[in-house]
């Protein structure tokens, strides 16, 4: 019968279960982010046809094929012609100001369409120019993310190698726990590696649809690491470049000029007065 003086196996208990009880705290979270981890890296990649030659694109050859192949780029410069051809239909016309008095107005108002149509297409290649340069950097993000991914896991198997070793060897200060917990470090880190693996190809897709090609294409960027800009910024000088560069702003104050003139057509229509004499 254990004397006052012997509380060894209360502590004993006690002390596993605390050590229990933390890892419980320390795996949950980890099973948990483990499980998050690898339902992501299961879900669907983009499919391209094997067997199409693959296409190693630099930054300047993917905006040149964009400038060409974006379907966006083409509709706003249909739209461009077809206010050229209106504007020139227009000033074709031979027609008397005392038979139509607002042919004026809307050859100014042709001009002004045309404007409008080329800010268009202005700012339609600058959002392609700004998606091809995004994404193409998103590559080799993810392809960094990889490697480092790709180094981490390395080091993880060394270290759950070694503490099986020592284990097996029947080291005092390594135990089962430690290789349970290698391991599961071990697991998350692969799953990382998947995720990343699979962000290279999700972003080579995202970087072919913002040039304009089939997603059959199969699309490869030089191997490279991020750029580092040296930029340094004044907010009054990004104002007045938003000022003067969005194309938004050129078409919103087109628009009112445009407003103005349709009012200005409608009073001219309205001077050429008639009177009835019988």
């Amino acid at each position: 019968m254990p004397t006052q003086d012997e509380p060894t196996m209360p502590s004993t208990r006690s002390g596993s279960r605390t050590s229990m009880r933390g890892l419980k705290i320390v795996l949950v979270p980890l099973f948990l982010t483990l499980s998050s981890s690898i339902a992501a890296a299961q879900s669907p990649m983009p499919q391209v046809a094997p067997g199409s030659p693959i296409q190693t694109l630099t930054l300047s050859e993917c905006l040149q094929q964009a400038f060409q192949l974006q379907p966006r780029i083409a509709v706003q410069r249909a739209s461009l012609a077809a206010a050229e051809d209106g504007l020139k239909s227009v000033e074709d016309l031979k027609v008397p100001v005392l038979l139509d008095p607002e042919l004026p107005v809307r050859r100014r108002q042709s001009c002004l369409g045309v404007t409008a149509a080329s800010a268009a297409l202005e700012q339609v290649e600058r959002e392609t120019t700004y998606a091809v340069t995004r994404t193409y950097t998103t590559v080799l993000y993810a392809r960094e993310q990889e490697q480092v991914a790709r180094a981490i896991v390395e080091r993880l198997s060394a270290v759950q190698d070694a503490a099986k070793r020592q284990l097996d060897a029947g080291a005092r200060d390594v135990t089962s726990g430690d290789v349970n917990r290698a391991t599961v470090y071990l697991r998350l880190a692969q799953s990382k590696q998947v995720q990343a693996r699979q962000g290279v190809q999700r972003a080579l897709a995202a970087l072919k649809e913002a040039i304009g090609f089939n997603q059959d294409v199969q699309l490869d960027v030089p191997s490279g690491r991020l750029p580092v800009p040296n930029v340094k910024l004044d907010r009054m000088e990004i104002v007045s470049n938003a000022l003067v560069r969005r194309s938004e702003i050129t078409r919103a104050s087109i628009f009112e000029q445009v407003a103005c003139l349709e009012i200005e057509a409608q009073a001219s229509r309205n001077l050429n007065k008639r009177v009835d004499t019988f």
